[in-house]
């Protein structure tokens, strides 16, 4: 049977052992793709290039009739996605007895098609934005850029769910805890007056049901992102089109600097998601369930903070705390704040 917890403690048997850096490029995609060309199940092929003429390739797996289309490194910086991803098809494929049910279902029911690094230029000067020097997910609507069309053009036809995946930054704190948001969902809106049409309420209760099964291993720490409405995004383009979008960025944790935790977080997370719309697990749940998730909250979160410093001003002296962030320095009251070093 499914256990999570199971899966969760023998990651280690599933996770990719290529895909170590801190920053991907298209040649460690291409390595990875080399490896998982052995299995039968697995196939791979080039669908298109970059604005500098580097390969951007698909990956598929599974048999069944839900499809499903995930890409990652729309932001070229923003790796732990790819990482997470393949190390989900390392399960699928795998023959270990772990989580053998939940592989069992996915493979029989759904085919994901998978676009591993939509941004290989970006990736290779680990930037957000592409060679054109455009956010690839402020692209939908004029489609100047390559990526943003071949996305387009290959998406539209026949999807049932899509899975953008990314990362935020380390500054949002879950809600209004002291502690950083590992991951944050999103079900994006396709119109102004955030409207819930099924494609999204589908989305909503996938996301609802994933966190459910996440909260031993990361209570307090989830969040929704809070974004509004943006018609040039892809996650509203595709939710307008009929397609179940779910949107997962992958945030930050405590001491988890090469973002390890994180990727497990986010693997489980991809895993879940395609489990519950298999066996349609999230109808037990109720779209209420996805409002009550906690907002994530921007600039949450400090590298440092001192509390209660002493503080001498023109020979005046008075006790406060000071927040480092970035570059940036607060003195004041930080009481509501947390932050990754406390003195």
């Amino acid at each position: 049977m499914h256990n999570t917890r199971d899966i969760y403690n023998h990651y280690m048997h599933f996770k990719s052992n290529i895909l170590t850096d801190t920053n991907l490029t298209v040649k460690d995609v291409e390595r990875e793709i080399k490896a998982l060309n052995e299995s039968e199940h697995f196939f791979s092929k080039k669908i298109g290039e970059s604005f500098l003429g580097k390969p951007i390739f698909e990956c598929i797996i599974g048999q069944g009739d839900i499809n499903i289309i995930a890409w990652s490194q729309m932001h070229g910086d923003e790796h732990t996605g790819t990482k997470s991803m393949f190390d989900v098809f390392r399960f699928l494929f795998s023959n270990d007895c772990i989580g053998a049910e939940m592989r069992n279902i996915i493979l029989k029911t759904t085919k994901i098609h998978f676009i591993p690094m939509l941004n290989p230029d970006g990736a290779q000067f680990n930037t957000r934005e592409n060679a054109q020097n455009i956010d690839i997910n402020r692209d939908a609507r004029s489609k100047t850029t390559p990526e943003g069309m071949l996305l387009t053009n290959y998406a539209i036809p026949s999807f049932n769910l899509a899975l953008n995946l990314h990362d935020q930054n380390k500054y949002f704190s879950a809600g209004k805890t002291l502690s950083p948001s590992n991951l944050a969902f999103f079900a994006p809106p396709y119109d102004t007056l955030d409207s819930f049409n099924s494609s999204r309420k589908v989305a909503g209760l996938l996301i609802a049901d994933t966190i459910k099964q996440l909260i031993p291993y990361a209570e307090n720490r989830i969040s929704k992102w809070n974004d509004t409405f943006e018609p040039r995004a892809f996650g509203e383009f595709f939710q307008s089109k009929g397609i179940s979008t779910i949107l997962i960025e992958s945030g930050f944790e405590y001491d988890d600097s090469n973002k390890e935790q994180i990727r497990k977080l986010t693997f489980l997370s991809i895993l879940n998601i395609l489990y519950s719309i298999s066996n349609e697990r999230y109808n037990k749940c109720n779209i209420e369930d996805y409002f009550t998730i906690p907002l994530n909250r921007e600039n949450g979160m400090f590298d440092i903070i001192k509390r209660n410093q002493k503080i001498s001003i023109e020979g005046k002296d008075f006790q406060t705390d000071i927040g480092y962030r970035n570059s940036e320095i607060i003195y004041g009251d930080l009481k509501d704040y947390g932050a990754y070093k406390e003195i």
